[in-house]
Parts: structure tokens; sequence; C-alpha cells
């Protein structure tokens, strides 16, 4: 018995015994016996990688001509590439050495070939591991989606060159004229500009901005406005925005700065000019990120600076050159003037009084702006008051008569909510304070309603001058002289129940209805919660936080942020927040865990941001969880804005057919970035053809307006396999679908109404697209039509019958690459390649193109190759697209790699 037991384990021990000790002599023994075969199986790999690595730095260079940001990974790869080829290349040369070495004359030498023969099969190991690394590369955008808003490329100089240009009074075109001729010289590194309050500093920065651009002087522009109060982070924020940099993980100043200034010395290749606006002492260039010397003089890239002193901009900040700018002359101020206040000037009543009321303001453009927006409404006793009272037209009278012109107490107050802060506000965050205030009780039937009257007010403030706008519409701004005046303007006017706006910790925390907590490290100590009961709003952005649960004992909290702040876990004790209405957990990118029944319990929550956050979402039917599930939502039944990003584990029946905002990522392929902000996004992989099938998806594709495919199975088109339409839809984006043969397919005699309000078509990695269109088109199909791309898409050969141009006149951009079988972009054949007839339009225009790009396409002959019918392009006769001199809308053409084209873009 002992025996029958012994054997089987003796047996077992020396099996792995021999296993052990035999293979690994086995392998040595192989890498003399097997060097032909490992040194092939190198040969082929280096061979496969380079045709890999073309691929995507082809990529990767029509990414850079554009002006496009390459991902971290894809540049890291291409490095990887280039060092371990350069070994495989080594190695291969040592193998020469390797056959000339022989044993005792006439067997190949072991001792020679065993080294290398191990070295070439790790090797080999390793261009493997990268050649599988390309598959990935390859079939997705080597770039980031969103092209960094500082990167100066020619599409942004040709939409710079398409605006209307304003009438720049001549003082002000002379000192930019100036500014632009010292940028330009290689020996200048810093230009200032200095003058009074008000004079205009900042806006001659935006002109100035808008002609390096639409120059295309440097590479990349970056802007920050420094203020009298320095915010470092925010200053590093904005010049890193600008580059395409995330600093969103580093907590500390000097990593941020480290990160940035590293960022800058990697471009040293490329123009780069910072416009540091609004300096009010020297500001140390080390400490912001921006490379200087010991003498804080600025080092590989150009500064473009502002100040009120002149003193500050030479002796503090080193300019090369200093230049004034003055206050308007008075014609000047009389036109600007009159171009603000309108019609009335035609009134002779009111036109005498015109010269002394502009004579008042002093020549400074922000006060004629002012009490021109404040005269526009105004009667005849206001025109005298501002004709005669010189005083009166002083930045703080200004202030006073527009503030007390605005007779809303709740505007006021918002007024003061923006003064108080000192910088550019949000509407966000200006949202999440002023209802914690209590400003906007009588709208807060939901969330949507009280944002909506915000901005109503914001936009009063702006009409009366009190706010500044910008190109982007989510926040606005003051001028530092008003915050002056606002500010000693407070006790005046604002009732004490305002006092509290953002709290200190050596005051009392019972009266806080709002809290702003901004970019700190600390524990949220459960002794103050106690003292919180009334707060209804908290903002705790940017911050690194170890512990939450705290926050559990704030009941009556409805505005909760976490922006961007270091947050692992949303324990259950958040659950106990019923009365939450706002929740912002945007950049949260370190928040794993959110506990089962949280979100469920948050039953009155009408906004949830999880952009770039939590996507760790469980399936509803694992027992026991220990995360969140998409189940939850069906509790929120107030739920109207949603942003979240679904990897998988899809729940079936879930609410979202009837959100009035989203932005929902189903898939594990898609970014956060978008090239339109629209109110309404869905991106789908679609693994299978169920999830087209699910009720909330098909309710939800009702409302959309930029849709991103990408996995289409067993659909041949796209308007067929979506048969209640797109009824919304502006952007529509399509990939990766090898089952895809055309965007609209009509097979019925009827005419096929599809489309009407889309404005972008993009389509790419689409190997099968043989047409966009297939059959009869009704009229206001693709009405709006805008821009289309195409890039890899292998079977089409036209863009468009002559008959459907008509269906385009709205086309601005134009862009094929990649497409190899593509013949002609306009085919005017009177029958498709089906046998069809087709009409065909004796007039086809195109009037709108600004940007047409071809790139690698080797079949191209000819863009339209007329027949019997006359063409007008552009409105004028055209007997070919060759002669561009009647283009004039055109600003910008792109050929590359398309070698047999018969009538060129000359």
């Amino acid at each position: 018995m002992a025996e029958a037991i012994a054997y089987p384990v003796a047996s077992n021990l020396l099996s792995k015994l021999g296993e052990c000790l035999f293979a690994p002599i086995g392998r040595q023994f192989g890498y003399v016996l097997c060097y032909k075969s490992y040194i092939e199986e190198l040969k082929n790999g280096v061979k496969e990688l380079e045709t890999a690595r073309q691929r995507v730095q082809s990529s990767v260079d029509e990414a850079v001509y554009d002006g496009k940001l390459i991902h971290v990974d894809v540049e890291n790869w291409l490095k990887s590439v280039k060092e371990e080829t350069e070994k495989a290349d080594n190695l291969l040369k040592l193998n020469g050495s390797a056959k000339d070495a022989c044993f005792r004359g006439w067997l190949p030498n072991p001792m020679v070939r065993h080294p290398i023969g191990r070295k070439v099969k790790k090797m080999a190991q390793v261009i493997q591991g990268l050649h599988k690394e390309s598959k990935n590369i390859i079939f997705q955008k080597v770039y980031h989606e969103n092209t960094p808003i500082g990167i100066v490329t020619a599409a942004t100089s040709a939409a710079r060159s398409a605006q209307r240009k304003e009438d720049v009074p001549v003082s002000r075109a002379s000192v930019i004229e100036d500014v632009i001729k010292a940028i330009n010289d290689d020996k200048v590194c810093v230009i200032g500009v200095y003058g009074a309050g008000g004079v205009g500093k900042s806006k001659l920065m935006e002109d100035v901005e808008n002609r390096v651009k639409e120059e295309q002087l440097f590479d990349v522009v970056a802007t920050t406005n420094v203020s009298r109060n320095p915010d470092l982070k925010r200053i590093q924020g904005e010049i890193a925005f600008a580059l395409g940099l995330n600093l969103v993980n580093q907590e500390t100043a000097y990593g941020r700065s480290n990160l940035l200034c590293k960022r800058i010395k990697e471009n040293s290749e490329k123009k780069i000019l910072i416009i540091l606006d609004n300096l009010w002492t020297k500001l140390e260039l080390k400490e912001v990120g921006i490379p200087c010397g010991y003498d804080n003089k600025v080092r590989g890239c150009k500064l473009l600076l502002t100040s009120r002193y002149r003193h500050v901009l030479y002796t503090e900040m080193g300019s090369d050159r200093e230049f004034q700018l003055n206050e308007l002359k008075h014609e000047e101020a009389r036109i600007l003037f009159e171009r603000t206040v309108g019609d009335r000037v035609n009134n002779l009543e009111f036109k005498i009084l015109v010269d002394k009321v502009v004579e008042n303001c002093g020549g400074l453009p922000l006060l004629i702006l002012s009490v021109a927006k404040r005269l526009k409404r105004g009667d005849l006793p206001e025109w005298r008051d501002a004709s005669t009272n010189k005083e009166g037209s002083d930045v703080k009278s200004i202030v006073e008569l527009n503030y007390n012109d605005l007779k809303d107490e709740r505007i006021k107050a918002l007024f003061l909510v923006h003064a108080l802060f000192s910088r550019e506000l949000w509407i966000r965050d200006t949202l999440i304070y002023s209802m914690g205030l209590g400003l906007y009780k009588k709208f807060s039937k939901t969330i949507e309603v009280s944002r909506d009257r915000l901005i109503m007010d914001q936009r009063r403030l702006l009409d009366s001058s009190l706010l500044l706008g910008s190109d982007n519409q989510n926040f606005f701004s003051m001028h530092d002289l008003f915050i002056d005046v606002a500010i000693s303007m407070h006790d005046k006017f604002i009732d004490t129940e305002w006092n509290a706006l953002v709290g200190r910790k050596d005051s009392g925390f019972k009266e806080w209805s709002n809290l702003g907590i901004d970019w700190l490290i600390f524990y949220l100590p459960t002794f103050a919660m106690e003292f919180l009961e009334n707060l209804m709003s908290l903002s705790l952005d940017l911050c690194h936080l170890k512990d939450v649960t705290a926050l559990g004992k704030l009941k009556g909290l409805q505005f909760l942020s976490f922006f961007g702040s270091t947050i692992a876990r949303l324990p259950k004790e958040m659950g106990e927040l019923t009365e939450l209405r706002f929740l912002d957990l945007t950049g949260c990118w370190t928040l794993k865990v959110i506990e089962p029944g949280v979100l469920e319990s948050l039953v009155n929550l009408e906004e949830l941001y999880m952009e770039n956050s939590f996507d760790q979402w469980e399936a509803e039917d694992k027992t026991p969880r220990s995360n969140a599930s998409l189940a939850e939502f069906k509790n929120m039944n107030k739920l109207s804005t949603l942003y979240v990003a679904i990897p998988g584990n899809l729940s079936r029946d879930l609410p979202f057919g009837k959100l009035n905002k989203h932005k929902i990522l189903i898939g594990d392929i898609w970014d956060w970035s978008d090239e339109y902000k629209e109110s309404r996004t869905l991106k789908l992989k679609l693994d299978s053809g169920n999830l087209l099938r699910e009720e909330w998806v098909r309710r939800c594709l009702q409302r959309t307006q930029y849709l991103n495919l990408a996995g289409l199975q067993d659909n041949h088109s796209i308007h067929n396999s979506f048969f209640e339409g797109f009824q919304e839809l502006k952007h529509l984006h399509v990939q990766n679908s090898p089952s895809l043969q055309y965007v609209v397919h009509s097979t019925q005699d009827i005419q096929c109404t599809a489309f009407t309000t889309l404005e972008s078509l993009f389509l790419e990695n689409l190997n099968n697209l043989e047409k966009i269109c297939c059959g009869r088109l009704a009229l206001e199909s693709f009405s709006k039509l805008k821009i289309v791309k195409l890039e890899n898409c292998g079977e089409i050969k036209h863009l468009f019958l002559s008959s459907m141009m008509r269906i385009f006149l709205q086309l601005e951009d134009i862009e094929i690459s990649r497409c190899h079988l593509i013949k002609q972009i306009i085919t005017d054949a009177e029958t498709d390649e089906d046998g069809d007839e087709i009409d065909v339009d004796p007039q086809v225009k195109s009037c709108n193109l600004r940007r047409l790009t071809l790139q690698n396409l080797p079949e191209l002959t000819s863009f339209y190759r007329t027949m019997d019918h006359s063409v007008v392009l552009f409105e004028r006769q055209q007997e070919s697209i060759y002669d561009l001199y009647s283009l004039y809308h055109l600003h910008l053409v792109i050929m590359e790699n398309c070698r047999i084209l018969s009538y060129p873009l000359d």
C-alpha cells in the first residue's frame, strides 16, 4: 500500500525535476541549433514593424501638418521602435561575424552563436510586442480630437481671416503694427504695452493675437490674465491648456511649473508666444514654469506683456521694447461712441450733445462704451446730464449709475458675486454660488430654469457694460476698475445677508449657505459639519480629499462639486444627501468606487456630471456588489442632465431617453474630447446589434445632436438602420464599420428625406463604403451640410453625383485622405454604377467652399470633369477648377500624394 502511494508521488517529483532541469538546458541548446530560424524570425519581424512604423508615421505627419497634438503613447511607441530597430540591426550585423567564426575550422562555433542567438531570440520577442501594439495605434486616431486652443494651424488662420474685421482706430492700428514688428524681430524676446486703466490694453492684445494667428507668425499662442492678485495655478493652467498639457493631476505649484517648463522646452523647434495681460508687479517666470535665466529673462519663447506701469515692464520683467497706448483721439472716440449708441445720434437734439459727452469720457474706451450703452435707451435729460456733468463720467460714477439702472436687486447681487471673485467666472460656478445665496429661489423649480434666468441676468450685466464678454459664451469677467468700485460699494448697497460668500476658517460656520474651497489638501473634520446645517452649495474643486464621509451630515446640501479633485471613493454616507440636485464629479479620475445604493438614494438629483471620472460599473445581477450599477439610475426620476462613460456591462431599460442634456459614451474606445460643444452627445461602440434595439437608445438618438458610431455590424446604410430618423442631428462621425456601404440608401421610387439638420459628416475606416448617397433624395436632405471629411474609405470612387450638388450648396470644407480608389470628387455620369438613370443638374454650384484638402489619393484624376453641360463654380463660369483666380471664398488648398491628377489646382 505504501509503495502504491510512494510511486506516483516520486514519479511526479521526478517529472517536475526533469522539467526544471531540462527545459532551460533545451533553451540553451536551441540558441545554437535554431540560430538560423531565430535570425529569419527577427528579420521578418523588423520588416513588418518597419511597415507598421511607416503607416503610423504617415498618420502622425498628416496630423502634425494640421497642427494636431499627437498622443504621448504614440510618440513613445515611435521612439521605442526607432531604438529597438537600431538594436536589431546591430544584432543582425553580428550575424555576419558569427557565420565566419568556425570551430576547429569546419563547424559553426557554438561559443559565438550561443550569446548572439540568445539575444536575437529575445530581441525578436520585443519586436513582435511592438508590432502587436501598432495594431491598436493604426486603427485609432494618433492625435487628440480637440486641437489645443493655442496651436496655430492653417485652419485657424483661415477661420480668423474669414471673420469680419472691425474698424480699428488709427492710433491702435499703429501700436499693433509696432508690436508685430517687434515680435518678428529675432533680437527681441520681451515686448511690453503700457497705458492707463480702461485705455484698451486687453482689447489690443486680442487684436494682436488674432493678427498673429491669421498670419501664422507663431506655432503656439497662449494667453492669460495675470491680474492684481496673481493666481499662480490658474495662470499655469491657462498656459498649459493652450499647449495641450493637462496639469490637473499635479497637486503642487512646483510640479506644475516643472511640467510646463518641460513642455515649452520640448517644443523648442516651435515658435511660442505667451501673452501675459494685466501685470501689476513682477511675476517670477520660473514659478509659473516659463523657461528663464537667473535674471528672470525669458528663454525659448517670446513674451508679450501689458501693464499700467512702464517700470513693471522694463525694470521688473526686462522688456526689450515698450509701447505706450494712449487715450483715443477725439474723433476716434466719437466714432466708437456713435457706433455703440446707434440711431439716436441721427436725431439733431441728441447729436449736438455727442461731442461734450465723448469729451467727458476722457478718451477711455471702457468709459465710452459704458456711457454709450447706458445712453442708448436714455432720454434727453440723461443725455444733457452726461454732457454737462464731467464728474459723472469717471469710473465710480459710471459703475454706480449703471448699477442703479439695473433696478432688480437680484441682478445687483449677481454683479457683486462677480466682483468678489475678481476673476473670470464660469456659468457653472456662478450658478452654484448664486443658488447657495438664494438669488434664484423664485426660479428654482428646476436647475435648467434657474440657469436660463442666470444667463439672462448676465446678459443684462453685459449690456450695461458691468461685465466683459469673451469668445467663450460659458464665462464672463469684470474689469479691474469696476472690481475696485464694486468692492467699495459693497457695504453701501448690500444687505448683510450677502456678506458670507466665501468663508474663512476663523469665522463662524453656522450662517453659511454657500462655501467655495479651491486647491486645498485637507481632511473634512466631522465636528465642523454640525455647524453647516444651512449649507446649500459646496464647491470642493481641485482639492486632494482624503475622506468625504463627513459630508453625509449636510442634509440640506443641494449643490456639490468635486471638479478636478483627487477622491478615491464615494462612501455609503453620501446617499444620505437626499436633497442633492446637482453633483459634479468631472475630472475625478481617481474615483474608482461608488458604494452600492449611493446613486439610487439621490432621488432629487437633476444633473450628474461624470466626465473623465468613474466608469467602474458593475452588473446589476452581481451578488454581492461592491460598486455602483447602472440600474440605480432607474430611481432618479428627476434626472435631466447626465455625462457618463459606460465601458461595458450594459443594463437594459435605462431611463436615459428623457434626458434634456446628455453626453453618453458606450464602449471602451472613446475619450471625452469633442470638436463640437453640443448639449446632446452620444458615442456608441456597437459590439452587437442588440444595443440599437434598446428603447432608451432609440429615444436618445431622436434628440442627439452629435453622434459618433463605431462597429456597425450587418448595417449597410446608416439612415436605414435608424428608421426613426435623426430629427436634431448636427454632426455625424462613423468609423471602423466594415459592413457599411452607404450613408443613405433609398431603394424606393419615392424620394428619401434624410439628415435635414446635419452640418458635418465624418467617415473614417469604412473599408466597404461605396457611396455617401444611393438612390433619390429630397432636396431638403443634407441641406445644411457644411463639412465633409473622409479618411481611409476603401471602395468609394467619387464623393457626389452632379445631380446631388444642389443639396450641398452650404459646403465650406471638404477633406479627403487615404481613399485609394477615389477618381473624382464630383462625377457627372448620367447613370450610376448600378445602371440607374440620374437627373443631371445643368448648373453645379458650390460657392461657399473655403477649405479643400486632398491627401494620399493615388487614383484621383480630376475634381470634376464636365460633359455637355455648363459648370458654374464660385459664381463664375469655369471650364475646370484649376484656375483659382475667381475662387475668392477658398482660403486653403492642401494637396499631397495625388499622383495622377489630370486637372490639378494650380
